[in-house]
């Protein structure tokens, strides 16, 4: 069924994958443009799918059903609840870059592994162009909406940024380990290092942790224990090197320092979910349900001061039981068990499955301290991955 799709309908094919490319630029560059042109590409891959009559067995996948019944029960509990049931809208938007990464598998699996590695190589090029940059103290290019002052780019901001350059620098990594030749070793470490120098100049110490555990597990899972220390070395002589030693500062006092804000919506979070612990307070609501909550904590810690941003938990699972309850932490697991139990099956026998498996872990890692999965850039990657994820599992049983 593959082989028709790749020998009879070459024209169509040609124009999923120049647009699933547009979409992903789009993701890094312009967010607000990426729903519209992947929408695009997802009917040109529906067409391709329906004349092969595979239409029905692709969408049968356990990750789109778990996300489809994610949504509905948000947009129930919404419609019970005191939230707005509008704001469950961008749970559907997800399934955009879910079916779009499925597709791309089952279009490209022969090719899978070199496309990641092109699109971290591609990444790769524009953080040493923006790094050259504010080398020369160019931090604002204002007419191209560029902002270099810490590669915020055009990311929106400077951690969904750092996220992106850690998972680059995740798939090169996993390449670097995994090549067969000199050369291939060689490119892949120079586009690692480029981005973990721009993941340096981001200040992020959570994607830094976030990277670093992921890498480090990839490694004593081949035993490379001393490759471990070496890493370790390195990342450490760099930091000194470009003078982060003070925002990498790891002492207790100095993180605690910091965290004002997270403590604050960490307590809000807690006391949520003992009021609503099977439901949750609705989704995207956790704004309004944890301002009384906010206020307690900081009458008690005055010394702490008021913060801003208090659009979410700062913490993906408190978040999400805050908000959606153990009903929805539940369903929201799903979407995620199945395709990274698929790459967990196939490490051995698909060169994609580590890649793709470390890059979503790194994503749901750095959610631990950063929610960015309701911003459209960070979703439409994650949903990608995840995508893809689930759909080297349908190749191997095909």
């Amino acid at each position: 069924m593959t082989h028709t799709l790749h020998t009879s309908d070459t024209t169509p094919h040609s124009i999923f994958i120049f647009l699933l490319c547009i979409y992903f630029t789009a993701i890094c560059l312009n967010p607000s443009a990426s729903e519209p042109i992947g929408a695009i590409a997802l009917i040109v891959s529906a067409v391709m799918l329906g004349k092969s009559s595979n239409l029905r067995q692709f969408l049968w996948d356990s990750s789109l059903l778990s996300l489809l019944t994610f949504g509905l029960y948000c947009s129930f509990i919404n419609i019970i609840g005191p939230g707005d049931v509008a704001r469950t809208g961008i749970i559907y938007g997800w399934i955009i870059p879910l079916v779009l990464g499925k597709a791309f598998i089952l279009f490209r699996h022969q090719t899978v592994q070199k496309d990641i590695l092109a699109a971290a190589l591609a990444l790769a090029g524009v953080m040493l162009v923006a790094q050259l940059l504010l080398a020369f103290d160019i931090k604002h290019i204002d007419n191209l909406g560029l902002d270099l002052q810490y590669l915020k780019l055009t990311f929106r901001n400077v951690s969904r940024t750092a996220l992106f350059v850690a998972v680059g620098c995740m798939v090169c990594f996993t390449q670097f380990i995994f090549a067969s030749s000199y050369r291939s070793r060689l490119l892949t470490m120079t586009a690692g290092i480029i981005l973990l120098s721009a993941l340096l100049v981001t200040e992020r110490r959570m994607t830094l942790a976030a990277l670093l555990i992921c890498c480090g597990f990839l490694l004593a899972s081949r035993r490379s224990f001393r490759a471990i220390v070496l890493g370790l070395a390195a990342i450490v002589c760099i930091i000194f090197l470009f003078g982060k030693a003070e925002r990498f500062d790891l002492r207790p006092g100095h993180l605690l320092a910091s965290q004002g804000e997270r403590l604050t919506v960490w307590y809000a979070a807690v006391e949520i979910i003992k009021t609503h612990p099977l439901t949750g307070s609705g989704f995207r609501t956790f704004k309004e349900a944890a301002a009384p909550h906010v206020e307690t904590y900081r009458a008690s810690h005055p010394k702490e001061g008021a913060y801003e941003n208090l659009e979410d938990a700062h913490n993906l699972p408190l978040h999400l039981l805050s908000e959606n309850g153990i009903i929805g932490m539940a369903i929201f697991s799903l979407i995620f068990f199945f395709p990274l139990r698929n790459c967990w099956q196939l490490r051995s026998t698909n060169p994609a499955a580590i890649p793709l498996l470390s890059s979503i872990a790194l994503i749901l890692l750095n959610s631990q301290l950063h929610v960015n999965i309701f911003s459209l850039n960070v979703s439409g990657l994650l949903f990608l991955l995840v995508g893809a994820a689930s759909g080297i599992g349908e190749e191997h049983r095909r």
